[in-house]
């Protein structure tokens, strides 16, 4: 019996929370004051139930290798600087292979929210632009 309830409850949909997969994406430019040629994208998902965020950061004409990159925030307007948020290429800062950056991590409620209310940037930062040489603010929808 308890079985056929919770089967009548998945079923209708009952005090069941809905996980909605939403596309991310930020068109990475380069930094100001960098004077670079280079361009770049993220593009990736949100899981809003499982808070489950994936990401793949592609890029060209960098002025030198990857060190690092990371989602930063949250901000209130554009231009500004805030913390790492999380890490979307691998710690401690190296130099990386050429290529996609591709990973996955699980954020936190207050996280989320940022996220989703448009409060992150990706930056990729490199050896020659340790502060940043593309950026870009994130939109999900």
């Amino acid at each position: 019996m308890t079985a056929f309830v919770l089967a009548a409850g998945l079923a209708g949909g009952t005090g069941i929370a809905q996980a909605k997969t939403m596309r991310i994406s930020a068109q990475l430019h380069p930094v100001a004051g960098t004077m670079s040629h280079a361009t770049g994208a993220m593009h990736g998902t949100f899981n809003t139930v499982t808070r489950r965020v994936t990401w793949d950061v592609t890029y060209s004409h960098l002025s030198s290798k990857v060190i690092m990159a990371h989602f930063h925030g949250p901000i209130t307007k554009p231009g500004q600087n805030a913390g790492v948020q999380v890490w979307l290429s691998k710690k401690p800062p190296h130099p990386m292979a050429a290529g996609p950056i591709r990973g996955a991590a699980v954020l936190t409620p207050a996280q989320a929210k940022e996220l989703m209310a448009g409060q992150w940037y990706a930056v990729v930062h490199t050896v020659k632009f340790k502060a940043g040489e593309l950026r870009g603010r994130v939109h999900a929808g």
